[in-house]
Formats: C-alpha cells, structure tokens, sequence
C-alpha cells in the first residue's frame, strides 16, 4: 500500500499525457488501460488476484518517468530505472512467484509503448483519455457543479440556494 501510496501519486502529478487535461484524468486512463489488459491476461493465466499486477505497472510507469530518482528499498539504494527489476528480486528472494510482477509489467510497457515511445517515433498519437474519464477526474476534484470552472468549484455565496432540506423528512407513499 505504502508503495502505491508514493509511487502512484507522484505519477498522478505528473502523468503521460494523454490528453490536453493532464493530472488525475490522465493517471486514471493509465490505470484503466492497465486493468483492462490485465484481465484477460489474468483469466488466460489463471491468476485470481491481480492487484498487485497493477501496482507493480503503476510502479513501472513511474521508474520510467523518472529513471534517474534516487530509491531506497530497505536500506538499499539504486536509481528509479531499476526499481521494478529490484522488486521483482524481492518477491522471488522472499519465495514468490514473478509471473504477477511480470504481467504487471508487460501491461504497463503496452502503455507507455502506446502513450510515450510510438508518438516519438511517429509524430501522432495513439492513446487518448476519453471523455468520460476526463469528466469523471471533474467530478471527483469537485469540478462538477453548474458554473464550476477549471480551476476549482465556484465560491460558496455565488452557489446559489442549497439543494437540500435537511431535517424536513419526507413520507413515502403519503401526501
């Protein structure tokens, strides 16, 4: 938890972009599109559980986002381009299995093949955020009132009457 905690934000605030948005929206696409090919990979190879799968893609986003961040890993230090393959040490050290570690992997490498390395090349995109991720990023910042602009949600005294009464119930079924 501790890793998806620091890892996965620190990839929140600075995404591949895969929109003209960025933040939240952005690193919520990366995430979807990692679990959407997780799964099928998943059923195929049997594997029940694969939350760990998708931390360890959002751990490879990151390592390839700042390949040169120095990490500490219980008192060990390396840069951030190694982290994963040093993880992936750990697990099988302590008597895991790096097949999760590696489908976590492979799915994150598909996106930032997609979102980072194919547009260099090419010169066009090939992945974009969808507009329902985008609004639900909106949604979830607080960006979703009437009025609320880009930046945030619209001061309280320009909001208007509240929605609710609270405290006057209502019967149901009655009049």
């Amino acid at each position: 938890m501790m890793i998806l905690a620091r890892f996965g934000s620190a990839l929140e605030s600075d995404p591949f972009r895969t929109s003209t948005v960025g933040g939240s929206a952005d690193y919520l696409f990366a995430v979807l599109f990692i679990a959407a090919l997780l799964l099928p990979v998943g059923y195929f190879m049997q594997l029940p559980v694969l939350s760990g799968s998708l931390v360890f893609g959002i751990v490879y986003l990151w390592s390839k986002r700042n390949p040169e961040s120095p990490v500490s890993v219980w008192g060990f230090r390396f840069t951030g381009n190694t982290l994963p393959w040093v993880l992936m040490g750990f697990t099988v050290l302590t008597g895991g299995s790096p097949v999760p570690d590696l489908c976590g992997l492979v799915a994150a490498h598909v996106f930032y093949f997609l979102a980072e390395v194919l547009p260099l090349k090419t010169g066009k995109g090939y992945l974009y955020t969808p507009e329902f991720v985008v609004a639900l990023a909106q949604y979830s910042a607080g960006q979703h009132m009437e009025g609320a602009s880009a930046q945030g949600a619209v001061p309280a005294q320009n909001r208007g009457p509240a929605r609710h009464a609270w405290g006057e119930g209502q019967r149901l079924g009655g009049t």
